[in-house]
């Protein structure tokens, strides 16, 4: 159940560069859309994901919090990365 709604989370996350760059993301997709995306993101893992773990705020409780927050920036990044290039592809390939 949890990986269907991660899976279903990261869908809906996907639009998020049409409302900071509107249709133009699908025409001229730019690399800053990808990172804020990514970064925006982080607000879920860091304020309803951590806490409802027992993680408290941003990992606030773990014993090296700043190495759980720097793989969630990571991976957050990537998944915007990720939508960038596939923004790519799809221009090129379509």
């Amino acid at each position: 159940m949890g990986w269907v709604f991660h899976y279903l989370i990261g869908i809906l996350f996907a639009l998020i560069p049409l409302l900071l760059q509107g249709i133009n993301w699908f025409f001229e997709p730019l690399f800053i859309t990808a990172i804020l995306v990514g970064l925006l993101t982080l607000f879920a893992p860091f304020i309803i994901l951590q806490p409802a773990f027992g993680f408290g705020l941003a990992a606030s409780r773990l014993p090296r919090p700043w190495l759980a927050r720097v793989l969630s920036m990571c991976t957050h990044l990537t998944y915007g990365l990720g939508l960038y290039v596939m923004v790519i592809l799809v221009k090129i390939l379509g």
